[in-house]
């Protein structure tokens, strides 16, 4: 059993990183943006966690799917890594492409200097004056913060029935704080 645990501890640490990195990133693009199913080419983001990758939201999501496979089947961790890793990859390259189309030269420097996805261990573009929301970045990252502690929950628990109470949970939170968010824009 003990192993096992150990086994699940690095599934929790894998998913806990992702919702921080997903939070950081958040917290700089705005929740609205992120969540927004239009894409935004209208400026190249270049703070805090995508001055050393590029795409640290993707990143993240990869790094969930990564942790959820403690969950899975062999076959099953190999299809929800291989499809989330193929879903997010080509979403990149369709964003890419609209980027280099509306931003031109100024996104092109900036892809030759910050990886796509593997990020740097150093920061590769310059510094700027825009400042974290780190409340609107937790708040829109409330999901995966969601999914992270309902795999902590089962890592110490190993009971199903909490987990997916735990997870009933987060989808419960998100729904709700989706349409306190939804109504709020509306009034505004």
């Amino acid at each position: 059993m003990g192993d096992l645990r150990l086994v699940f501890v690095a599934g929790v640490l894998l998913t806990v990183l992702a919702a921080w990195l997903r939070t950081w990133a958040t917290a700089y693009i705005r929740p609205e943006v992120m969540v927004d199913g239009e894409l935004h080419t209208h400026t190249v983001i270049a703070e805090c966690p995508y001055r050393y990758v590029r795409n640290p939201l993707y990143l993240g999501t990869n790094l969930l799917a990564l942790g959820y496979t403690v969950m899975a089947s062999r076959l099953g961790a190999v299809l929800l890594v291989g499809g989330i890793f193929l879903f997010n990859y080509r979403i990149i390259l369709r964003e890419e492409r609209e980027m280099t189309l509306v931003q031109g030269e100024n996104y092109l420097r900036y892809r030759r200097l910050v990886p796509r996805l593997w990020p740097s261990l150093a920061p590769c573009a310059g510094v700027s004056e825009r400042k974290p929301d780190w409340g609107a970045g937790l708040l829109g990252e409330m999901f995966f913060w969601g999914l992270a502690a309902g795999l902590a929950v089962f890592a110490i628990t190993f009971d199903l029935r909490i987990y997916f109470l735990a997870l009933g949970l987060t989808f419960g939170v998100c729904f709700c704080l989706g349409v306190i968010g939804r109504n709020k824009r509306r009034r505004a």
